[in-house]
């Protein structure tokens, strides 16, 4: 990781990127990846916090429990979203592994009030496990922090599931970025070395 860097050069400027390979799993990429999860986690302005867990005992392993868990997530949504009709929540769901290896789901929602009994009841029927957690979101930033932290420690994600995902509506805080220059007509060569020697030789021959 980082050992590869792309170089970039206009009629007046040039620029160097590193590459990296964003894995959850490298030391390096890991708190990047974390920082831009619990970025949009706060932008949902996410006021309600579930936790919905596995039964082991129903799966032959971790992988085939998260797939299931995936699938009775998304029907269970469909429930929640039908007592409701016209009023949408959004949610952020993140797959989380225990010290034991089975996932559980951490999920924010936009949504302020679902019945705890009728939740465990839905959530038992759909899954077989009991425990269900549902709270109320008093520090967005910080619930924020805390779904980031934990969700790159497993060794590999559970199949091909992703790590996390949202509903379209929710990351509605977009950041506003300046204008920037235009890199349309740049030329791009892609190296194998130390990226920070070329960028500052660039710089020192006079390079934007």
């Amino acid at each position: 990781c980082g050992e590869r860097y792309l170089y970039q050069r206009t009629a007046d400027r040039a620029r160097v990127f590193q590459l990296r390979c964003r894995s959850w799993n490298c030391p390096r990429c890991r708190p990047r990846r974390q920082q831009q999860l619990r970025a949009i986690a706060y932008a949902g302005h996410p006021v309600t916090f579930l936790t919905l867990t596995c039964n082991p005992f129903l799966h032959e392993s971790p992988g085939d429990a998260a797939r299931a868990m995936s699938a009775a997530w998304r029907a269970l949504r469909r429930l929640i979203e039908a007592q409701h009709k016209g009023i949408k929540p959004e949610w952020m769901t993140v797959v989380e592994a225990t010290k034991r290896g089975w996932p559980h789901l951490h999920v924010l929602t936009t949504k302020r009030w679902i019945d705890q009994k009728w939740l465990s009841k839905q959530w038992e029927r759909l899954t077989g496990a009991k425990i269900v957690d549902i709270r109320r979101v008093q520090n967005p930033r910080q619930m924020a922090s805390y779904v980031a932290k934990y969700v790159g420690k497993a060794p590999h994600k559970f199949m091909k599931l992703k790590r996390y995902y949202t509903t379209r509506g929710y990351r509605s805080a977009k950041p506003q970025r300046p204008a920037q220059y235009d890199w349309s007509n740049a030329s791009s060569e892609l190296h194998t070395g130390n990226f920070l020697t070329l960028a500052m030789a660039l710089r020192a021959s006079g390079w934007q």
